[in-house]
């Protein structure tokens, strides 16, 4: 298996020379395919995975706290598309804030929304 990142939405954090951005991990399936949270350094080489993503989950950081010690990712879990079909269209998106030197996600508010855009795998 073959490891990748997203270079799309690098944050440069606060008080340290370190980015926070996203690696994406292919998996056979949409289903399988995860997207983890983790720190870069200045030459693009990861130091740190800060969240780790279950299967079928995508987690993206927003923003960190003025300090770096809080950081606000969203999550969104990928439906199984026939067991849910609008699920599978528009996925519920939720929100967490994990405290970095504890590496321990404080608050979670599950289900916030939607994206305001559909995911089609194919031409329809």
């Amino acid at each position: 298996m073959t490891r990748r990142r997203n270079t799309v939405g690098w944050d440069w954090l606060n008080t340290r020379d370190a980015f926070v951005g996203t690696e994406g991990i292919p998996g056979l399936t949409r289903m399988e395919y995860r997207c983890n949270i983790v720190q870069f350094d200045l030459s693009g080489k990861i130091t740190d995975r800060i969240y780790e993503a279950e299967k079928g989950e995508l987690a993206w950081p927003r923003n960190s706290s003025w300090d770096d010690k809080y950081l606000l990712f969203m999550i969104q879990r990928e439906a199984d598309p026939i067991k849910h079909p609008f699920e599978g269209l528009a996925s519920m998106v939720s929100l967490a804030v994990m405290d970095l030197e504890q590496r321990k996600v404080v608050v979670n508010i599950d289900s916030v929304g939607r994206f305001p855009n559909l995911s089609i795998e194919e031409s329809p």
